[in-house]
């Protein structure tokens, strides 16, 4: 028996000291493994942020920059020109018709101040170009004149024989085209060139527009004594978008 026990080696001290070598470089393995997975878990928010922010930046830089639809943005006409759009086109207290802005005076002034009051505002008196025109306005003032009650409540125009009696001239030197004049017809004629029984020798040189409750659309223009205080018509283009400026 004591041979027997003899008869059996060992293990080799060597042996033992490698495995125990192995089980202590796993466990450091491990323990930096764990190390690094707390690593990454702790700056996994703070990367994502930063890749969000770079992607956003990226996409911020390569988007081209649109307009949106509005009235600033250039049409193309049917003939292939680039026209020059409007904007909001009218300053407060103006009111659009086609591309012209239209000023309807609160206060009275004469002939001349009304005039001088239009090219303070960057206007001219109104000058009518059509009988589209002529309609608009005729209404706008004839809605005025309502809310006044008031028939004298009539609103001077561009135009003027001041210089010569019986040759109409716009605000801008031009002739009045005949074939658009609406002069009032009814129990008088005008223009007649009224005196008031020569206490007012001039005559009357300037004329207003406007007939309260009626459609008298074209025979609403009446001659009156350019001293007379009315209110007054301004008219001026409508506001250009600024690209068209120097157009």
């Amino acid at each position: 028996e004591l041979l027997s026990q003899c008869s059996q080696p060992n293990s080799p001290p060597g042996k033992s000291n490698t495995k125990k070598r192995v089980a202590i470089g796993l466990l450091i393995f491990l323990l930096v493994l764990a190390i690094i997975l707390i690593v990454i878990a702790w700056h996994i928010p703070e990367w994502t942020n930063a890749l969000q922010t770079a992607s956003n930046s990226t996409e911020t830089a390569i988007t081209p920059t649109t307009t949106p639809t509005s009235t600033n943005t250039k049409k193309t006409t049917t003939s292939g020109a680039t026209s020059c759009p409007l904007k909001l086109p009218c300053d407060t207290g103006w009111k659009l018709n086609g591309t012209k802005c239209y000023h309807f005076s609160t206060t009275k002034s004469s002939w001349n101040q009304s005039r001088d009051e239009c090219k303070e505002k960057r206007g001219y008196l109104v000058k009518i170009d059509s009988r589209e025109e002529q309609r608009f306005l005729f209404y706008e003032v004839r809605e005025l004149m309502n809310k006044r009650d008031d028939s004298e409540d009539k609103f001077w125009i561009g135009l003027t024989d001041a210089k010569k009696e019986g040759e109409w001239i716009w605000i801008d030197d031009t002739p009045l085209n005949q074939s658009l004049s609406f002069w009032f017809k009814g129990d008088k004629v005008e223009p007649d060139n009224w005196t008031d029984n020569d206490t007012k020798p001039e005559g009357e040189d300037c004329v207003r527009m406007g007939e309260m409750g009626t459609d008298f659309v074209e025979k609403c223009w009446f001659d009156k004594h350019c001293k007379a205080e009315q209110r007054f018509i301004c008219e001026k283009e409508a506001n250009k978008s600024p690209d068209c400026q120097n157009k």
